[in-house]
């Protein structure tokens, strides 16, 4: 048996999951956490975007389950 979300439950959860990533971002940008995915040292500027991006996106998902 296959579990389905309704549409509104799908985006609360989206929005916590949007949530937790924003929340990783400031804990790194706060933190002054370095990043390296290979040999390439992840800008801290990144994070800040990722913020932004992060929290429009639970915002984004919040207003649609409603």
């Amino acid at each position: 048996m296959m579990y389905t979300l309704k549409p509104a439950s799908y985006f609360k959860l989206t929005s916590l999951i949007f949530l937790v990533i924003a929340g990783v971002h400031v804990y790194r940008a706060i933190n002054d956490l370095s990043v390296s995915l290979g040999s390439w040292d992840v800008p801290m500027w990144l994070s800040w975007i990722g913020i932004v991006v992060a929290l429009f996106l639970a915002y984004s998902g919040y207003q649609n389950s409603k």
